[in-house]
């Protein structure tokens, strides 16, 4: 067994993945959160230990998906259901 902490990616770091991003920065060695834009919108600067990448889920490909899940050990997905 090891004690490594695992990295880890937040697809969607809006209102509430923001918040888990921030959170998880403050305790894990790694953590890419995504936004459609690539820019951080929450309150405050990007949390240390935090990497923002642009990544929309509706409009890019599942590849775009695979090359950043391939970096982490965990993902979380944080995001509201579409209107359509």
């Amino acid at each position: 067994m090891t004690d490594r902490k695992p990295a880890l990616a937040i697809i969607g770091a809006g209102w509430l993945g923001s918040e888990v991003a921030r959170r998880a920065g403050a305790i894990a060695p790694r953590v890419i959160a995504t936004t459609r834009s690539g820019k951080w919108h929450a309150p405050g600067a990007v949390p240390s230990g935090v990497e923002v990448r642009r990544f929309d889920i509706v409009a890019d490909s599942e590849d775009d998906l695979q090359s950043i899940l391939a970096e982490v050990d965990v993902a979380a997905f944080c995001f509201a259901p579409s209107a359509d």
